[in-house]
């Protein structure tokens, strides 16, 4: 279940403006997806152990501190550019690994889950680095072609209408 870098048209510097904004932006989605997917299989993970070191069912207070009650805003913002329902392409198994009861048979019964959600997480890892390098290429491209034209950046700002003067 390996996991592609999203395709390009074409090379970056044959980008127009335009078409490499939006190329960034859709790397910035896609990086916000997959990090998020990875923090959740890495609660799982998180609260797997934390059952097996208790030897028994979670309190809620456990669970807090297996997933780290310190959330910080960031992290939630990033959360908050999901689109609710999207899936994350080309991880098949990942819906099944979440969807399969843990922590109730003991380590053994969930061995196998526990390294497909170990997987999955080291595969979203190397896709999340992948996009980070597409992502740092198309950033320094961008800039450069601010640095060439400053204008150029001044495409994205808003702009306020005039009030006529009177």
């Amino acid at each position: 279940m390996p996991v592609d870098a999203p395709p390009r048209s074409m090379p970056i510097r044959e980008m127009s403006l335009a078409e490499l904004r939006e190329y960034r932006r859709e790397l910035r989605e896609e990086e916000h997806r997959v990090s998020y997917w990875r923090r959740l299989v890495h609660a799982r993970l998180d609260m797997v152990a934390a059952g097996w070191l208790s030897g028994r069912a979670l309190t809620t207070r456990q669970i807090a501190v297996a997933l780290g009650d310190g959330m910080h805003r960031h992290d939630r913002l990033a959360v908050l550019m999901l689109r609710v329902g999207e899936e994350l392409p080309e991880l098949p198994e990942l819906s099944r690994l979440w969807a399969t009861p843990i922590g109730h048979d003991g380590r053994e019964a969930d061995a196998p889950v526990v390294a497909g959600l170990a997987e999955a997480e080291a595969q979203l890892s190397t896709y999340r680095a992948t996009l980070h390098t597409l992502l740092d290429a198309a950033t320094a491209e961008l800039v450069s072609r601010y640095r060439a034209d400053p204008q150029a950046c001044l495409e994205v700002l808003p702009v306020e209408p005039r009030r006529a003067a009177g």
